[in-house]
């Protein structure tokens, strides 16, 4: 497992303030596979909206839809995991941050709430991550805090360079 930090994830708070910061995100990390791969998983290789946005990231690719939610829905979650691990960090609009893992097709840890609600198969399972993330600094910003936890949980290491990169481009449109 990585030991990534809120401090390595600043950056993302940093580019996006005035964006997805503003207006919501939902980015799912995705172990072992390609962009292209993980859209076909989900069928969202047309064209329309919402859009979903495929990067290649090291160990995997990361998922990003502005201003959306599909990566926190139990079919999406079921077949982005099967067979691999998914960390999804989710920001609604109205600041609510929520973060899921799941491995197999299975929810293993879903936390909500800043943390005090967790859910799942085994909602504790990252508890110990969390505690090492948030000694790490003085009260870290919660979204870089979640984007360090879904590395730590999926294992897969999203920098800056990694969404100004090419990306394959889809449509959540179906998935809702």
């Amino acid at each position: 497992m990585s030991d990534a930090t809120a401090s390595d994830y600043a950056w993302f708070t940093e580019t996006y303030r005035g964006s997805l910061c503003v207006s919501g995100f939902c980015l799912t990390l995705v172990r072992d596979l390609s962009p292209a791969e993980v859209l076909a998983r989900i069928g969202g290789t047309g064209a329309g909206d919402p859009p979903l946005h495929a990067y290649a990231a090291a160990g995997g690719a990361a998922l990003l839809e502005p201003a959306g939610h599909a990566g926190t829905l139990a079919e999406t979650t079921r077949l982005l995991s099967r067979g691999t691990a998914t960390a999804t960090v989710a920001l609604d609009a109205a600041g609510a941050l929520s973060f899921l893992y799941a491995v197999d097709g299975r929810l293993v840890t879903g936390l909500a709430d800043g943390g005090t609600t967790r859910f799942g198969a085994a909602p504790d399972r990252l508890r110990h991550q969390l505690r090492e993330i948030c000694r790490a600094g003085d009260p870290p910003a919660p979204v870089p805090a979640a984007l360090a936890l879904a590395e730590r949980a999926a294992g897969v290491r999203l920098a800056p360079g990694h969404l100004c990169g090419p990306a394959l481009t889809g449509s959540a449109g179906h998935l809702y």
